[in-house]
């Protein structure tokens, strides 16, 4: 028995490459621009107020740069059998073929949590789903979803 055959895949069939989110560039290039545009806007306001200095322009760039990696989008990418998240310092991946659970996070802005039986668990915003149908049918071309929600329009509930 082949490793192909042990994990379940068709002998002579290659798995399907990784596929990830196609807006992620664009919400990169946004997130530049903000923080990009609140650090010009303090140094010019600073400027014509008459206290610019080098340690005033040092701490509006330090506050750009939190801002920066307050929006820094995740990269998710999803793979045969795996989906992963990769933010600035790590990368979150999630077995989908050995889920555990899928739940919907509230709070300020909707985020959706899956669990493998691994301890693995990723985070993501379910309009990366929505606006990347082929993340969305490698995540639902898991046998155990196929017949879950997934399939359907991700919508979070509001309230409980």
């Amino acid at each position: 028995m082949t490793r192909a055959t042990a994990l379940g895949r068709c002998e002579g069939v290659t798995p399907m490459a990784p596929v990830e989110d196609r807006r992620w560039a664009k919400d990169l290039r946004g997130t530049f621009r903000c923080a990009g545009a609140l650090l010009g806007l303090l140094l010019v306001v600073d400027h014509f107020s008459g206290r610019l200095t080098l340690w005033r322009a040092a701490l509006w760039f330090a506050v750009a740069l939190l801002l920066f990696v307050v929006l820094y989008p995740a990269r998710v990418r999803a793979g045969e059998g795996w989906l992963s998240a990769r933010g600035l310092l790590r990368e979150r991946r999630v077995r989908t073929d050995r889920r555990v659970s899928v739940r919907c996070l509230d709070g300020v802005s909707q985020r959706l949590l899956l669990r493998d039986e691994f301890g693995g668990r990723v985070e993501i915003d379910p309009d990366v789903l929505v606006n990347n149908p082929d993340v969305w049918h490698r995540l639902a071309a898991v046998p155990g979803l196929r017949a879950g929600f997934l399939m359907r329009p991700w919508r979070c509930p509001r309230g409980r």
